[in-house]
């Protein structure tokens, strides 16, 4: 059998079995023109890493590959490992290189995610062997702000406002609840007192609804001037997304860069982003690292900052008058700080604890969290049909009867692990949306009520709507009401039932009492990045409907995101 028509035939079983999407099976068919003579093992390593770019990964290793041959049961590759014989292949290249492919440091890249790590990477390092110092000016302003006195405590918050000062490129990390915004807030107003009025700031997130959430709890800054809004906006992004107005020959006029929510940001709109950016500016990153990570190819956050151990070098640690100098010498660690004291939760709530067993992948510790008699704020159940209709009776139809919590959006939220199946998103919301018409006497084809529960799935800029927004709709004017805005109907795109939403649309949002749905089995989109992310959206209380051994396993799957960047910034 020729290697084309093996090539041929593995396609075409791998399209039968549906172990590849349509698009990867289109490409390998791309390969065998583009290359005749490309061998088997290369071409199976190049289907490998498409999906694993589809997967949201940059990159793939050995141990990746050996996962793929088991999972499309190719037996007689077993041995098959990454290695020397790929830079035989045309398509597959060194680095340096301009080919389809590139192999570096056992990892096979598509050559662009190539290319954006080493970019990305390179200047993360140039900005990091920066440091600015303070005048006597600047330190009196400093210390109006935060006088010096002798704290057994430390204060991260402080320490990030004087980081903010020293260094030309600042990682703000943490849970919810400790303080993120509040600390940027104080970044903006010192660096507004420090350099003027002409100094100019710009805020950004990667989504609609984390813009507006910034401009909500930012408010209290007195500058109509600084408005939050997306980075695709912010960037003037053309047709497709492909490209931006503003980029390395056309920079951004900033001399204050602030990014929110950046653990949702992918490889390719970072590196769109430092591209915009002229040589003078500060960028501050403010994420939480141990959340998801975006949808599209990347977990540039985490990557970033996970080896961080939140300590500084002895110098810098002199200025910030910080006590404990790091043992590491990697100038990445001066650029990262990470707020550690929840002020949303308390220290002895579940919540907090439940959160931080997940995101130490203590599972057995969460599980007894959750079953905890003596713990009010968080439960666990079984996942079954009379148990979670009940759930959604006391979640979303009882409350929407009673007025008084309608007022309130994020009273109550129904968050789902996926959004098809029986336990999905969408099957929830169509049993609500029944039980509620039939409660109301309206018919079932009937599409608008009083008091609707929506969320808008697509920004609409024009109507001052984002994606991810939730509204209630009004029947006197025939409105959709948001948080700051009112919509006509008639002129609304792109939304359905909120009552229950995925984990990946929560993101960003806060809710008052949540209800966490899980599928019956395992699915692999179930990690303890997502969990952590459900648990961490409740104020009050916590309910996750899950097997037990479900929820474990969860816990204990990290989500695995294959890239060098970690490796090309901490040399590990």
């Amino acid at each position: 059998m020729s290697n084309s028509s093996f090539k041929l035939a593995l396609l075409t079983r791998l399209e039968l079995q549906q172990s590849l999407s349509s698009e990867v099976i289109e490409f390998g068919h791309y390969l065998i023109v583009k290359d005749p003579n490309l061998s088997d093992k290369a071409f199976i390593a190049c289907l490998a890493c498409m999906k694993a770019f589809e997967e949201g990964r940059t990159a793939i290793d050995s141990n990746y590959l050996q996962d793929f041959l088991v999972e499309v049961n190719l037996n007689d590759f077993s041995e098959l490992l990454l290695d020397e014989y790929l830079y035989e292949e045309k398509i597959i290249g060194k680095p340096g290189d301009y080919n389809l492919f590139i192999y570096s440091d056992g990892f096979l890249y598509i050559h662009t995610f190539y290319e954006y790590e080493v970019q990305l990477s390179d200047w993360i390092l140039k900005k990091a062997a920066q440091s600015r110092s303070l005048n006597e000016r600047q330190i009196e302003k400093l210390n109006q702000f935060y006088p010096e006195q002798n704290e057994e405590e430390i204060d991260h918050q402080k320490l990030a406002v004087k980081l903010s000062l020293l260094k030309p490129l600042v990682f703000l990390t943490g849970g919810p609840g400790t303080g993120k915004t509040y600390t940027v807030q104080k970044i903006i107003e010192i660096h507004k007192s420090i350099f003027g009025k002409e100094y100019r700031i710009r805020l950004a997130a990667p989504t609609g609804k984390a813009a507006q959430r910034i401009n909500e709890t930012l408010g209290e800054i007195d500058d109509d001037k600084l408005e939050a809004q997306t980075i695709h906006r912010l960037l003037r992004a053309r047709t497709g997304f492909d490209s931006f107005k503003y980029n390395e020959d056309r920079p951004l006029a900033v001399d204050l860069m602030i990014v929110d929510e950046a653990s949702m940001m992918d490889l390719s709109l970072w590196v769109a982003l430092i591209n915009a950016l002229p040589e003078h500016a500060k960028l501050i990153v403010v994420g939480d690292n141990n959340q998801l990570a975006s949808v599209e190819a990347g977990a540039v956050l985490n990557d970033i900052c996970k080896p961080s151990d939140n300590t500084f070098s002895t110098e810098l640690a002199a200025n910030l008058n910080f006590k404990v100098a790091s043992d590491s010498n990697n100038a990445i660690n001066d650029c990262i700080i990470t707020l550690t004291k929840s002020k949303r939760f308390g220290e002895e709530t579940g919540i907090q604890a439940l959160a931080e067993a997940i995101r130490t992948e203590q599972a057995e510790l969460a599980i007894q969290l959750l079953e905890d008699e003596e713990r009010d704020d968080i439960k666990r159940v079984d996942n079954s049909i009379g148990t979670l209709d009940t759930l959604i009776h006391e979640y979303a139809i009882q409350p929407f009867f009673e007025k008084e919590s309608n007022i309130s959006l994020n009273a109550f939220s129904i968050l789902c692990a996926l959004k098809k199946g029986p336990s999905g998103s969408k099957s929830l919301n169509d049993k609500i949306e029944r039980a509620l018409k039939t409660g109301l006497n309206h018919s079932l084809s009937r599409e608008w009520y009083e008091n609707r529960k929506i969320i808008v799935t697509k920004n609409q800029h024009v109507l001052g709507v984002q994606n991810g927004e939730l509204g209630i709709y009004k029947a006197d004017h025939e409105q959709v009401k948001f948080n700051n805005n009112q919509v006509p109907v008639s002129r609304l795109q792109s939304y359905e039932p909120g009552y229950c939403i995925t984990i990946h649309k929560s993101q960003g949002s806060e809710y008052q009492q949540v209800l966490i749905v899980l599928p019956n089995k395992k699915n692999r989109v179930l990690t303890k990045e997502l969990l952590y992310t459900a648990v961490t959206r409740a104020g009050l209380s916590v309910l996750i409907v899950g097997d037990r051994q479900l929820i474990k396993e969860t816990i204990l799957t990290p989500t695995l995101r294959n890239s060098g960047l970690m490796n090309k910034l901490w040399g590990k």
